[in-house]
């Protein structure tokens, strides 16, 4: 706010910080109510940028139709002649002590639900397609784990997770599985919603897979001076620029116009700066 006027720099940068202060602010009261609510929401958000995207996946009800009961599944398989990518995700939020902290165990008890349940459930359904591939899609020797996260927690890749703070929980999981259908620490990426949504538009834009960028970003991870910890700047650099979702962005507008008429006198003094 500049001379009583409302100055927005960059409306994504608007969107975003809306998009976060909205978020925390409906699950300060009771984060778990929130999340049990959520879960579903986020995980309709993933699937509605797929459909965007118009790249071929398998959802979840879809995969507990050919799998055995008791199997464990994640949400989304993308089954590609080249490599498959297993996706989950998940409504779930590390407290602040967990952010910060610098206790092993205590981020490691904050994840257990999540990131190393991914992990463990992308296993279970590549158990099942190695055993049994014309159930679902043929095995594919290379394949990727994507854990989705709506906020950016940092958690950095499955090398970084393996040997920082999930050593033990990794370690579990890998004894827990063959050889034979294990995914390699590097070919696992945990990711916000927003990493994912430029992932999936700029795939459609520029004609490329998911796998293809995966497979660069492993490739990339292998030099310490080529390493990134945010995947966004893989994205970066692979495609040289981004493409934002049209849904979200769309979306976002309608609801920065409705927040600007509910608001007395905020539309006739909000200038944006940018384009």
């Amino acid at each position: 706010k500049y001379n009583d006027i409302f100055l927005l720099l960059h409306t994504q940068l608007t969107l975003a910080s809306l998009q976060t202060f909205i978020y925390d602010l409906l699950r300060r009261d009771d984060p778990e109510k929130f999340m049990d609510s959520f879960g579903s929401i986020f995980e309709n958000l993933v699937k509605d940028i797929f459909d965007e995207s118009k790249i071929r996946y398998i959802d979840e009800q879809s995969l507990k139709k050919h799998l055995p009961q008791e199997n464990k599944v994640v949400d989304f398989l993308i089954p590609h002649e080249a490599a498959n990518i297993f996706i989950d995700a998940k409504g779930v939020e590390i407290h602040e002590r967990g952010m910060v902290t610098l206790s092993h165990s205590e981020i490691s008890g904050r994840i257990k639900n999540s990131v190393l349940k991914t992990i463990e459930q992308a296993h279970a359904v590549n158990r099942e397609i190695l055993n049994s591939p014309k159930l679902i899609t043929d095995f594919k020797s290379e394949s990727y784990i994507l854990c989705i996260t709506y906020k950016n927690l940092m958690l950095g890749n499955g090398t970084f997770l393996e040997k920082s703070y999930a050593t033990d929980g990794v370690s579990k999981i890998r004894k827990n599985h063959d050889d034979a259908y294990q995914i390699p620490d590097s070919h696992i990426f945990c990711i916000s919603i927003e990493e994912f949504e430029y992932l999936m538009s700029s795939c459609k834009e520029h004609g490329r897979q998911p796998y293809e960028v995966l497979r660069y970003a492993v490739e990339m991870n292998r030099t310490p001076s080529q390493t990134v910890f945010l995947f966004i700047q893989h994205l970066e650099k692979f495609f040289g620029q981004v493409t934002k979702s049209e849904m979200i962005r769309k979306t976002g507008l309608d609801l920065l116009e409705r927040m600007t008429e509910n608001i007395p006198g905020l539309k006739q003094n909000v200038n944006l700066v940018n384009e």
